[in-house]
C-alpha cells in the first residue's frame, strides 16, 4: 500500500470511505471522509493521529491568506502554515498530549490529492501545499 490509501478501511469505531496521509514523521496523521448518517459535512470530515482507531470530526474550520485552521472534536486543533521566509509549508498539531509544529516533506506536497466526497474543507489542503 503506497502513501495516498484510497481503500476502504474498517475501523473500531466508524469507517474512513476514503483517507489521505498528510504527515507520516514525527506524528502520524490521517485525513479523511467518514460514513457517518449525518447530514453535517462537517461531521463526516475527520482526522486520526498515531493510528488510532477512532477519527475525531470537523467542528470548525478557518482560513486566511498564509494558513489553514481545523479544529476537530477532542480538543485537536491542526494549523497548516506558509512560511515567511521561504516556500515552506508547516503544520501545527495540537491535542492534550500533543503540541509540535513540523514541516510537510516535500513528496506529501508533490503527491498530497483531494478527497473530493463532500470535503470541501479539507480538500482545501491540497491546493494549499503544492509547491
Amino acid at each position: 500500500m503506497g502513501l495516498f490509501s484510497s481503500k476502504v478501511n474498517t475501523y473500531e469505531y466508524i469507517p474512513f470511505i476514503i483517507e489521505r496521509q498528510l504527515s507520516v514523521e514525527p506524528i502520524n496523521i490521517i485525513l479523511g471522509v467518514c460514513s457517518r448518517n449525518n447530514n453535517n459535512p462537517f461531521r463526516n470530515q475527520s482526522i486520526k493521529i498515531n493510528n488510532e482507531s477512532k477519527p475525531y470530526s470537523l467542528q470548525r474550520f478557518g482560513e486566511t491568506q498564509n494558513s489553514l485552521t481545523y479544529d476537530f472534536e477532542n480538543n485537536i486543533k491542526l494549523t497548516l502554515m506558509k512560511s515567511n521566509t521561504s516556500n515552506d509549508i508547516y503544520y501545527n498539531l495540537k491535542t492534550d498530549e500533543i503540541n509540535i509544529t513540523h514541516s510537510l516533506t516535500n513528496i506529501i506536497r508533490k503527491w498530497y490529492k483531494p478527497i473530493y466526497m463532500n470535503s470541501k474543507e479539507l480538500d482545501k489542503i491540497s491546493e494549499f501545499i503544492k509547491e
